[in-house]
């Protein structure tokens, strides 16, 4: 039987991610890629799409002369649907891939001898369907705009690194910058997931979520922090091992040199098309089942500040 309710030290917060999978994974994923497919499927289409829009978009930036490829001037009305559709589907997938988690690990909660039924995921996804999306249209408005912010933050600090490069005794301390900035977003990140664990399991209001779920985290930050970016590492590893090695030994195999994702760059073949395309929904899944690893952990933080 796994225990949900324990305080929790450095080490658990990973040894008990690996020890749930080991009782649950083959269950979880199975009934989460049933929960989330539809989802999953047009997140990625829409992915798809949007890249062609942003590949235009760029070639017209590099050619602004040639008005045959401007295409931002000839298709904003187009342009402008595509990012509501994908502020849209973005939000409603987001909801989706943090509301399985929660509903999940819940159940197991409530009954820790019985494995949660889909059913069950699904009544109590669709009784809180309307709340959980202005929670994720909410956070996908505020992350739009953290997101911006560290853009800029990122562009100085690169720059800002590059010029102590040029200053060996300032390099330290950009070095310092940017080893703040990884650890700040890495703050950012684990509140928020754990923010929508206070709101969904306690049903508070988002900024009382928020509230409880930063002093949960204050209260073991570095204990939290740590173990969360030693779960990062793990999972870009797997990520990597699971996706850059085949797929390195397919591009070898067919003699592909260069395999990207430019769907309407006309030098690369058909073949080169489809297996790219291939290779993007692979990885994106990949990616999103490894993942799962970083929520269940910090649902494990939302666990162990109830205790």
């Amino acid at each position: 039987m796994f225990q949900l309710l324990k305080i929790r030290t450095f080490s658990d917060y990973i040894s008990d991610v690996f020890q749930f999978l080991k009782l649950y994974g083959k269950h979880y994923f199975k009934n989460y890629l049933k929960f989330a497919f539809i989802s999953i499927l047009v997140s990625a289409v829409t992915i798809v799409i949007f890249s062609i829009f942003s590949s235009q978009i760029f070639s017209s930036f590099t050619s602004i002369i040639d008005t045959e490829r401007n295409f931002v001037s000839k298709n904003t009305l187009l342009l402008i649907l595509s990012m509501v559709i994908l502020y849209i589907v973005g939000t409603y997938f987001i909801t989706i891939s943090l509301t399985f988690p929660l509903y999940y690990m819940k159940l197991i909660s409530e009954n820790p001898n019985e494995k949660p039924q889909l059913q069950t995921i699904r009544s109590l996804f669709r009784k809180d369907l309307k709340r959980m999306l202005r929670f994720g249209f909410l956070s996908v408005t505020l992350n739009i705009i953290v997101t911006l912010f560290f853009l800029l933050v990122a562009i100085y600090l690169i720059g800002g690194f590059i010029a102590f490069l040029f200053a060996p005794a300032l390099f330290l301390l950009g070095l310092l910058f940017i080893i703040i900035f990884i650890v700040l977003i890495q703050f950012l990140t684990i509140w928020y997931i754990v923010t929508f664990f206070y709101y969904g399991n306690d049903h508070l209001s988002f900024f009382t979520a928020a509230k409880n779920a930063f002093k949960t985290y204050v209260k073991n930050f570095w204990t939290i922090i740590g173990a969360n970016i030693c779960m990062l590492i793990i999972v870009s590893t797997l990520y990597r091992i699971v996706t850059a090695i085949p797929f390195m030994l397919l591009k070898a195999s067919l003699g592909i040199t260069n395999l990207n994702f430019t769907i309407l760059n006309p030098s690369i073949s058909i073949i080169e098309k489809i297996i790219t395309a291939i290779l993007f929904c692979v990885s994106f899944l990949v990616y999103l089942l490894l993942y799962h690893f970083i929520l269940i952990q910090n649902n494990l933080v939302y666990y162990s500040g109830s205790k």
